[in-house]
């Protein structure tokens, strides 16, 4: 009885720790995401708000694309964005509709030919 007790608590303190570490983990990894946003965040604003007040042959400009790519990737990346959510949208609008018309029973299986009957008929 003692036994089983016992392991019952490590079995406990394994699961604690198992989520413990589970949470650290995805801790660690919003936090990256994050910095990383923040980093590409203030890359674009330099880009953006900086580079239009140096001059052309300055060396800054090695470091980023040309300009007419600040307007056109965050463009796309709302089209491409706009496209997957009208998709989505799509798509369950019509499993819902297909779903309906199931339990209506307006979409049946249309009944199989009988073979036999077919050719009594024609012959």
């Amino acid at each position: 009885m003692f036994l089983s007790s016992v392991l019952v608590v490590k079995l406990e303190n394994n699961a604690r720790l198992a989520q413990a570490m589970k949470s650290m983990g995805q801790r660690l990894l919003s936090w990256s995401l994050l910095l990383l946003l923040l980093a590409g965040y203030a890359y674009y604003t330099v880009w953006i708000l900086l580079t239009p007040f140096v001059d052309n042959d300055q060396p800054v400009f090695a470091y980023f694309p040309p300009a007419h790519y600040a307007t056109a990737l965050p463009l796309y990346a709302i089209l491409v964005l706009l496209a997957c959510s009208l998709l989505a949208v799509g798509y369950i609008i019509c499993y819902e509709q297909l779903k309906r018309m199931r339990t209506w029973g307006a979409l049946r299986r249309l009944p199989r030919e009988r073979t036999g009957e077919a050719k009594n008929k024609s012959g």
